[in-house]
């Protein structure tokens, strides 16, 4: 079997999973915590990296929250696009190779090479996107959870004022300096913060 026509009919399965599991449970259950923790683990390890990655990731996260399920959305047809475009590059490149094929000669292949490169860079450029959002999302929903949490417990005057150094986020060292007041006010309250694992 010719590895094009292999590769549609992968490309198909692939597609066809995927749009059932959107539309179904096995979504929830199975395929997001599995493409979160993917997410989370990729942003840990870049910010590791890239200071600079970092500090965006809470500065934006400072700015409040983001359309998530229109991003997700987008997420889902941008790959959806790469790999139609992959399967039309392949099908392009084999009609292009019988009708040129003396043009071409040695180099038929490298309509193949190339759409495997761009589609692989424009798939590993969306999955970074994806990664920073999702740190960002859950460092703005662990940051505002956790300052209603305290509260009651640190009076009007010092919610506000975290809440000012929260909005006044730059870079990492200024969420660590914020996060380390929260824990702090919980210990002294005796209340619990949510789960949280800074990147």
């Amino acid at each position: 079997m010719p590895i094009t026509k292999l590769l549609k009919i992968i490309s198909g399965i692939a597609a066809t999973i995927l749009l059932g599991a959107i539309g179904s449970g096995v979504w929830e259950k199975l395929l997001a915590p599995g493409l979160n923790w993917l997410a989370t683990h990729t942003a840990q390890y870049i910010s590791s990296i890239s200071s600079r990655y970092r500090d965006d990731i809470y500065a934006s996260a400072a700015a409040g929250f983001n359309e998530d399920y229109s991003f997700r959305s987008f997420l889902i047809i941008c790959l959806l696009i790469t790999l139609t475009a992959l399967i039309g590059a392949y099908w392009y490149n084999e009609r292009m190779s019988g009708i040129t094929k003396r043009v071409l000669g040695a180099s038929k292949g490298w309509l193949h090479w190339t759409a495997l490169a761009a589609a692989f860079t424009f798939a590993l450029s969306t999955f970074l996107s994806v990664s920073r959002h999702e740190a960002v999302k859950r460092t703005t929903s662990y940051s505002i959870r956790s300052m209603e949490i305290v509260r009651p417990h640190i009076g009007e005057q010092a919610f506000h004022s975290l809440v000012s150094q929260y909005y006044q986020i730059r870079i990492a060292k200024d969420f660590e300096e914020f996060n380390n007041k929260l824990v702090q006010a919980a210990e002294e309250a005796k209340v619990r913060l949510p789960a949280f694992t800074p990147v």
